[in-house]
């Protein structure tokens, strides 16, 4: 596969780069740690205390900071089993036969891919969203029934079926694609779309 954001996926087109920031994952990932170890900062003077203080009020702190200790484990563990999933090369591609949706594999990931042949789509569409008190820019892809078969999904799009929708019953399934990068990336991927299918995007779904 090539490099996410290079020339040629399958058809040798422009492919949009879904991989976030690679500086703001290992950011991300190292602030996690700081939260999760800040505080066990706090308990450390009362283990280290004077010979003389009291015994159960140090035993106390041992305990909680020995636990404590193993939830940091716990969580940077999860946090490491993760990491492959956001640096990897992953991005879409649109062309002839449909769209492509890609994450490689690294590590110990074992990388997605998925073709959604334009026979499945009926409409792409450009949409906002509030997700976490943030206003997020999506591209909501509509499916006919047959996109029932999609799997598996990359991380960085979500599957959803009839009658799941954010605001009442949706009539038809549909992918959404979360872009987690800086720029308009929703923007291009419609752009790949409307240049191979320029009737489906931001059309209304088929009923």
């Amino acid at each position: 596969m090539p490099p996410a954001g290079g020339q040629g996926g399958r058809s040798g087109r422009h492919v949009a780069d879904m991989r976030r920031w690679m500086v703001e994952a290992w950011l991300e990932d190292a602030l996690w740690l700081v939260v999760l170890g800040a505080p066990a900062l706090l308990i450390v003077p009362a283990v280290s205390a004077e010979p003389d203080g009291d015994p159960v009020e140090t035993a106390f702190a041992r305990g909680v900071l020995a636990i404590w200790g193993v939830l940091v484990c716990v969580a940077a563990a999860w946090r490491l089993r993760l990491l492959p999933r956001h640096l990897t090369t992953q991005y879409i591609e649109a062309d002839e036969h449909g769209l492509l949706l890609v994450q490689e594999r690294m590590w110990w990931y074992p990388g997605r891919e998925l073709a959604v042949p334009w026979s499945d789509v009926t409409s792409v569409a450009r949409e906002e969203r509030w997700i976490n008190d943030t206003l997020r820019r999506l591209l909501v892809v509509y499916l006919t029934d047959a996109g029932g078969r999609l799997s598996p999904v990359p991380t960085f799009a979500m599957y959803r079926g009839r009658g799941t929708g954010w605001h009442g019953t949706a009539r038809l399934p549909r992918l959404i694609i979360y872009p987690r990068r800086s720029g308009d990336t929703v923007r291009e991927i419609a752009q790949q779309v409307r240049e191979v299918r320029p009737g489906i995007v931001d059309a209304a779904p088929a009923q």
